[in-house]
């Protein structure tokens, strides 16, 4: 697989006649890095339906991430500052509790597959209204990659994984399939926020609009 990051700029994604409409009054992180991409293209889905990111909760879903507030942790930067944080490390566990999958070519627990497209080379964490977005990819298999977002203040969350292999297990020659992870009775208002924001972050990776097949995983319920 390549090896390495796509270095296009935002302009030679979307034209910025396109987006003038729907970016006035956003910001994009001074540090350039690709993920600031995804989160303008984010906020044209959501600015489409004129709803806020913070109007995505469902009320009583789930606690708030208090951990990953701003004011309570400006030591996330990078996605590898929050991914190897315990604190991290143990929200994801209990949310895939007894989840595997061959999303890289072979089983193995879904956490250890999202710390490892999330262990590597990352990008710049950034917090649109209220929301933490975080993005990288494979050590030494890039065209591998993994994305975190979550809603802080209602606790709802999703993750992401471009991979090469089918639900099948069948490698796919090439072409991306996404799969689509959420903690158990994860509202639907957020999953479908969060896809929109997932195939934004597919075609400004790989350059396609379309994977070859789209997975959703659930967790399991750990209530009695």
């Amino acid at each position: 697989m390549r090896n390495g990051h796509s270095h296009k700029t935002f302009s030679e994604v979307y034209s910025a006649r396109k987006l003038s409409h729907f970016s006035r009054g956003l910001s994009v992180e001074n540090r350039q890095r690709s993920i600031g991409r995804v989160v303008l293209l984010m906020a044209l889905g959501l600015r489409l339906g004129v709803m806020p990111l913070s109007a995505l909760a469902e009320p009583g879903q789930t606690a708030p991430l208090r951990f990953l507030a701003e004011n309570a942790a400006p030591r996330f930067k990078t996605t590898n500052d929050l991914v190897w944080d315990a604190q991290f490390q143990a929200l994801l566990k209990a949310d895939l509790t007894d989840v595997s999958g061959a999303l890289l070519g072979k089983p193995q627990p879904l956490s250890e597959t999202l710390l490892s497209v999330l262990g590597g080379p990352d990008d710049a964490i950034v917090r649109p209204d209220g929301w933490i977005i975080a993005s990288a990819c494979r050590q030494h298999s890039c065209d591998e990659k993994g994305l975190f977002a979550a809603d802080v203040k209602s606790g709802a969350r999703g993750y992401a994984v471009i991979g090469y292999f089918t639900h099948a297990g069948a490698y796919s020659d090439g072409r991306p399939v996404l799969t689509l992870v959420y903690p158990a009775e994860t509202p639907t208002v957020f999953r479908q926020r969060f896809g929109v924001l997932a195939r934004s972050w597919l075609k400004d990776k790989t350059g396609m609009a379309e994977p070859l097949e789209t997975n959703v995983v659930e967790g399991i319920s750990q209530r009695p």
